[in-house]
């Protein structure tokens, strides 16, 4: 019987320092999850301000890009005018 005691005694011994092992991986693996999470929510971020700042550019080239043309199809009738 003291045998069995004394086994038992370690296993459970045994059983609570990987309980407390796993809880720390657990818990560190978890302060890396969060972290993760706000790396990408960080990347999200930029990348919306990225993508925002080429649809105001490309706003702006199309913009120009028409007044150019209109300011070419102006010289093309004002060359027909005086053909």
């Amino acid at each position: 019987m003291i045998d069995d005691n004394a086994a038992t005694g370690r296993s459970v011994s045994l059983i609570d320092g990987q309980l407390e092992r796993d809880g720390h991986a657990l818990a560190a693996n978890y302060e890396r999850c969060i972290t993760f999470r706000m790396l990408l929510q960080e990347i999200s971020a930029t990348m919306t301000m990225r993508i925002q700042a080429v649809e105001s550019s490309l706003g702006v080239s199309e913009g120009a890009f028409e007044t150019q043309e209109a300011a070419v199809q102006d010289m093309i009738q004002a060359h027909q005018q005086v053909r």
